[in-house]
C-alpha cells in the first residue's frame, strides 16, 4: 500500500569559484547504501543531525573494510554529493486516506580545507542531515540495525545488499506464523526494473542465496512452479535485540 520516490537534487560544486551548482543522480548503487547506512547510524549513536563525513567517515569505512583509496574514493565521493542533494518521498493509502510525505536528505553541507601536519592539503566535509529526516531516523522504533560486515561483503550485488537488509528486519521480531511471498511480490520491490518475472526469478535466487550466506540461521524456503515464492518462518534474530544504533 506504499510506494517510495527518491528525487534527485543539485549541489553547490565543490571549490567553484564563483560559486555555481551542479546537478547531482539519483543515489544508487552499493556505494550510495553504505553512505546512507552511515549517516542513520551516525545521527543514531550520536544522538545530532550534524554528521561528520570527513575523518570520521573514512575512518568508519576503513573499520568495515572498505578500502577509501583510489577509485572507491572517488565513487564514495560522487554518492555522497547524490545521497546529500537528494529528496525521498513517501505516499500510500494509510489509515483510510492517501498520504504523502516528503523529506530532504540534508538541509545543508559544508566544506572546508586545511593542511595537515604534512603539508597535505585536506579536505573536510560537514552534512546537516534534513529535519523531517532526522527526526523519521531518531523516531523510529521498529529498526533493525544493518549488519556492516555483510553490506561490505555484499556489494558487488545491490540486490543480495537489500535482501539481507530486508531479512534481518523482517525476521528480527518473530513471525507467529511462517509469511508467504509471492515471486510477483517480491519482483516490485527488488526487480521493478525487470519486466518479466522468468528473467527476474534465477536473479532473485542467486542474490538470496548469497544474502543467506550471512544469516544461516534464517529459516526460508523457496517454493517453484506456478506458484513460486519465498516463505519465512521464525528465525532466531542475526542481530540482538538489544543492539543500539543503525549498524552493527
Amino acid at each position: 500500500r506504499a510506494a517510495i520516490v527518491i528525487r534527485a537534487g543539485e549541489i553547490l560544486k565543490k571549490g567553484s569559484n564563483p560559486a555555481e551548482f551542479e546537478q547531482c543522480e539519483v543515489p544508487a548503487g552499493p556505494k550510495a547504501r553504505l553512505l546512507l547506512d552511515y549517516t542513520m547510524d551516525y545521527a543514531c549513536r550520536y544522538k545530532t543531525p550534524e554528521i561528520d563525513l570527513g575523518t570520521n567517515l573514512h575512518r568508519s569505512m576503513k573499520a568495515i573494510g572498505l578500502n577509501v583509496g583510489g577509485g572507491n574514493s572517488e565513487a564514495l565521493e560522487r554518492e555522497l554529493y547524490n545521497l546529500a542533494a537528494s529528496e525521498i518521498v513517501v505516499g500510500g493509502f494509510i489509515d483510510g486516506a492517501d498520504r504523502w510525505s516528503a523529506s530532504r536528505v540534508s538541509d545543508g553541507m559544508s566544506f572546508w580545507k586545511e593542511r595537515d601536519s604534512d603539508e597535505r592539503l585536506i579536505w573536510h566535509t560537514m552534512m546537516t542531515m534534513g529535519a523531517r529526516f532526522y527526526e523519521m531516523v531518531r523516531g523510529n522504533e521498529h529498526i533493525a540495525p544493518t549488519y556492516a560486515p555483510a553490506q561490505v561483503a555484499l556489494q558487488h550485488n545491490a540486490r543480495a545488499m537489500d535482501l539481507h537488509k530486508f531479512l534481518v528486519y523482517r525476521l528480527r521480531n518473530g513471525l507467529s506464523k511462517p509469511l508467504l511471498l509471492r515471486a510477483k511480490v517480491l519482483q516490485s520491490v527488488f526487480g521493478q526494473e525487470i519486466a518479466e518475472t522468468r528473467i527476474f526469478w534465477p536473479e532473485f535466487k542467486e542474490a538470496l542465496h548469497q544474502a543467506l550466506s550471512w544469516y544461516p540461521q534464517a529459516r526460508v524456503e523457496v517454493l517453484e512452479g506456478p506458484d513460486k515464492g519465498l516463505k519465512l518462518f521464525n528465525s532466531p534474530p542475526l542481530i540482538p535485540r538489544k543492539a543500539q544504533g543503525w549498524c552493527a
